[in-house]
């Protein structure tokens, strides 16, 4: 977990235990690829890494905020910038993938099928599959926040009023949730069993 002025903490056994701060800077978004691959990003372009023994931090001057990340392998990293950017780590180096104009804020891919989802803002969702980025038809106005999946068929977006929209890998549908609550979190491990969180932290 991390957070404020570059707060991080590890879930060991039963207790979080506090890790030592490689930044200040508030941390946002983390994902990894295993105990000993662990990224998180977050403010003024702020990247940091885990690499099961110590915390290292990197920063993008060209990137003010950093509100997502997904780690599909230690070769293949995944960052939101600026509502915007998609940026990409290749085990070597950070590199701006591709710019969707206003409207990404959250990242989620398949690490088995190398597909990646770019969404946000006004029901927004990119996905990278065979070497290009295409849009997905917009089936709602609203902003998408979290997303979670079993495969690059089978995945799902939440977001503000309770929205809640499915890709079965052709198709894109909108689910009801019985709820007006935005939803800013959402995991799972099979499509009838997920758990979606709302701002206020209702389940």
């Amino acid at each position: 977990a991390v957070g404020h002025a570059g707060e991080v903490a590890r879930l060991q056994g039963s207790r979080w235990i506090r890790q030592r701060r490689s930044t200040r800077e508030q941390l946002l978004a983390v994902s990894g690829s295993s105990a000993g691959d662990v990224w998180a990003v977050g403010e003024a372009g702020t990247i940091v890494h885990f690499d099961g023994e110590d915390w290292t931090a990197t920063r993008i001057r060209a990137v003010k905020k950093f509100s997502a990340v997904w780690v599909g392998s230690p070769a293949s990293v995944y960052a939101i910038g600026d509502g915007e950017d998609v940026w990409h780590y290749d085990g070597q180096a950070w590199r701006h993938h591709v710019k969707h104009p206003g409207s990404v804020i959250g990242i989620w891919g398949d690490a088995a099928s190398g597909e990646v989802f770019a969404y946000g803002y006004s029901g927004a969702i990119h996905r990278w599959g065979g070497g290009a980025w295409k849009p997905l038809p917009v089936v709602t106005s609203e902003t998408l926040r979290a997303a979670c999946g079993v495969g690059p068929s089978d995945v799902t977006f939440v977001g503000d009023h309770g929205v809640c929209l499915h890709w079965d890998g052709e198709t894109l549908t909108s689910r009801p949730t019985h709820t007006s609550l935005n939803l800013t979190a959402l995991a799972g491990t099979a499509p009838d069993h997920q758990v979606a969180v709302a701002r206020t932290g209702e389940l």
